[in-house]
């Protein structure tokens, strides 16, 4: 039996202490028993952290202890802290709630204080509508174009207040060591498979699929910036500590390389044009080393320092003893904005001093314009499927304004976002606010691409999608200043009321719109490569997350059935208890069915794909050796299978059915309709 210690370590700007030990019952990404685990002691005490650590290493060697079964045992026998840091990895990971983190530290106005939330969304432009309602036009930290647009959630409750307050929230520590992993593991094997030098420094210092850039922490070094496109080295001055980790990474990639071509009987061949197998055995093989796992904790040693660069103020941390969030406050709003420029800066010219990698939310409270009122902005991308989060930010706010450049020739990017509206019965949040060229002629221009826009919603959602999204944007809400918006919008907090209408449905085709909305969810289901499989398994396994590299299996579900049943049935009722109604109150009765029907299944889907199957996810996460891809795939399979199966099997599993039908029926009658069995 192999034996497991624990050792003390102080975290780079704390006192207190925290202990370290490879757990003797979880598994590491290359499937091995012994998971690097990093727990604080909450003691800054020499001889208390010491003997804390000694009950750990001997709860470490006492595997009839190894349960969970066995805690309350344990309870007898060990400090409590130390319980907490041994026995809280063998449950399913909760990934704290760091907007639920800002709230407890800042908190939103009463709802009754009459605050509306109004959230900027479309492309980089969404922060020229924030600039101008806060009157913040030269601020750095809110300027943001196609390449640098923030990736962070800003929060902002403009009020009456004497002082400016903020709080930021940070990465969590397992996500942080997460992207750091993925870019050595992406590094290293662009060097084996002959991509050179740059490639191996763009993609270690880069992160391939999330706004993750590790040299603004590090430093950088000339050859990131080189492309196949110009070889010339720009004037960057070489950082001498990369370059040793870059020297680590390029020996380690040779070694593992020809390490695989003697077991695996790998060819050169095979590595010039990698498949899966070459990538997962790379991957497996190269994590499994010592040198990995120390080069590791150097970076994330030096990641943490960083923490060093913000003024004083009052921080808070995790279990781990990282920071979680740090809070400050000053009388002078031009401090608050240098902080948070210093906190947000995108400036190449400094990295290796910047903290913006770890940023993950800053909300602000403070007076600024006159103004009052709720104002966010978040890092929504323009993919065909919205992402969980952007979704529940649409959900939480009041009003949503799509800031929009007039010059653009297509306003297609607009589509993912305004099918989302329409399907979940939140079309009337939606104002469009058109910005930069606002003659007669580009105004012109703007209306004959929005009505393309509209056009490509009554062929993929229908007429009533049509009529619903025509009247919200052309009749009500098309504007050419966000001041506009804000007066237009200021005192509209209004809830839904039960419209005294009563759509009549029943359920015939039930079995057939569950059938559609299954083949539609498995066609544009995507298979990706083997590593980003394992990176998106890992997300569900141990980050609290639904998707990864364009991956989002949970958010593809979920718009799927909303967009099936709000065409195929929620717009398609049998009859109405009035027939002498407009069609303004029948599109509100159908909305107000969408928003339940979109709330319940958000719930169902975040129940039955992720908690529900934790050791499923797991389970693919730790699949490793020969046809692991293939296993992994299964695995992923069966997973949505589960809650969403494919259309031959659906007569197999009724209870898809049975439980899409309870949540329609109670959206039905919950919001006044009639539904006939």
């Amino acid at each position: 039996m192999d034996v497991y210690r624990a050792s003390k370590s102080r975290s780079q700007n704390r006192k207190g202490w925290y202990v370290t030990f490879r757990h003797p019952l979880r598994k590491d990404a290359t499937g091995k028993v012994g998971l690097k685990v990093r727990r604080g002691l909450g003691t800054a005490d020499d001889q208390e952290a010491d003997l804390l650590v000694k009950q750990m290493n001997e709860l470490l060697l006492d595997d009839t202890l190894w349960s969970i079964h066995a805690k309350s045992r344990a309870r007898s026998l060990y400090d409590e802290r130390v319980i907490a840091a041994f026995y809280e990895d063998l449950e399913p990971m909760q990934m704290t709630d760091l907007k639920a983190v800002r709230e407890r530290e800042l908190p939103y106005p009463r709802r009754e204080e009459d605050y509306n939330q109004i959230r900027f969304t479309g492309g980089h432009e969404r922060y020229e509508g924030l600039r101008q309602l806060l009157g913040l036009a030269d601020e750095p930290f809110l300027q943001s174009n196609a390449i640098h647009a923030p990736h962070y959630e800003l929060e902002w409750i403009a009020c009456d207040s004497p002082t400016y307050e903020a709080v930021v929230t940070f990465l969590p520590f397992e996500k942080t060591k997460a992207y750091m992993e993925e870019c050595v593991i992406k590094a290293a094997i662009s060097y084996a498979c002959d991509g050179g030098d740059h490639e191996l420094a763009r993609h270690f210092l880069q992160h391939e699929h999330e706004p993750f850039a590790l040299r603004q922490l590090i430093g950088t070094t000339p050859a990131f910036y080189v492309t196949r496109f110009t070889a010339t080295q720009p004037n960057v001055s070489v950082n001498e500590q990369v370059q040793e980790y870059i020297e680590i990474i390029r020996s380690q990639a040779l070694q593992v390389r020809e390490r695989l071509m003697e077991t695996h009987d790998f060819t050169e061949k095979q590595f010039t044009y990698p498949t899966d197998d070459v990538l997962l055995a790379f991957e497996e093989t190269w994590r499994g080393e010592i040198e990995f796992t120390l080069l590791i904790d150097a970076l994330m040693e030096e990641v943490e320092k960083r923490f060093h660069s913000l003024p004083q103020g009052r921080w808070t941390y995790t279990s781990e003893e990282w920071p979680e969030c740090w809070r400050f406050q000053a009388k002078d709003p031009n401090v608050t904005l240098r902080i948070l420029s210093i906190l947000t800066s995108q400036d190449e010219s400094k990295c290796g001093k910047l903290l913006t990698p770890l940023v993950e939310g800053i909300r602000v409270r403070g007076s600024f314009s006159g103004r009052k009122g709720i104002f966010t902005v978040g890092p929504e991308k323009t993919d065909r499927v919205l992402s969980t989060n952007t979704m529940k930010g649409i959900d939480q706010s009041h009003t949503l304004v799509w800031v929009q450049e007039t010059k653009r020739d297509s306003y297609d990017h607009m589509l993912p976002t305004l099918r989302y509206l329409i399907s979940t019965g939140q079309i009337e949040k939606l104002h469009l606010c058109m910005h930069g060229d606002e003659s007669e002629e580009w105004q012109r221009h703007a209306g004959q691409a929005l009505e393309i826009l509209l056009n490509d919603v009554k062929r993929e959602l229908g007429w009533t999608a049509y009529s619903q999204a025509e009247r919200q944007i052309l009749r009500n809400s098309l504007y050419f200043s966000v001041e506009e918006v804000y007066e237009r919008t200021i005192h509209t907090i209004e809830e839904y009321e039960l419209l005294s209408v009563h759509p009549i449905y029943t359920n015939m085709m039930l079995s057939l719109i569950v059938k559609d909305a299954c083949d539609a969810f498995y066609q544009k289901l995507e298979t990706q490569d083997g590593l980003r499989e394992k990176a998106l398994c890992r997300r569900f396994a141990e980050l609290g997350e639904d998707e990864y590299g364009g991956m989002k299996p949970q958010a593809l579900m979920f718009t799927t059935l909303t967009e099936t049943f709000y065409r195929s049935f929620f717009t398609q009722p049998s009859g109405w208890s009035h027939e002498d109604l407009t069609n303004d109150k029948r599109e509100k009765a159908i909305a107000a069915i969408c928003m339940h029907f979109s709330k319940a299944l958000r719930t169902y889907l975040q129940a039955n794909v992720c908690h529900q199957q934790i050791a499923e996810w797991q389970g693919a996460y730790g699949r490793n050796g020969k046809n692991a891809n293939k296993k992994r795939a299964q695995d992923l399979n069966g997973i949505f299978e589960e809650v969403l199966p494919s259309s031959h099997r659906l007569i197999d599993q009724p209870k898809c059915v049975k439980h899409l039908y309870g949540l329609m029926k109670e959206a039905i009658e919950s919001s006044g309709g009639i539904l006939l069995s």
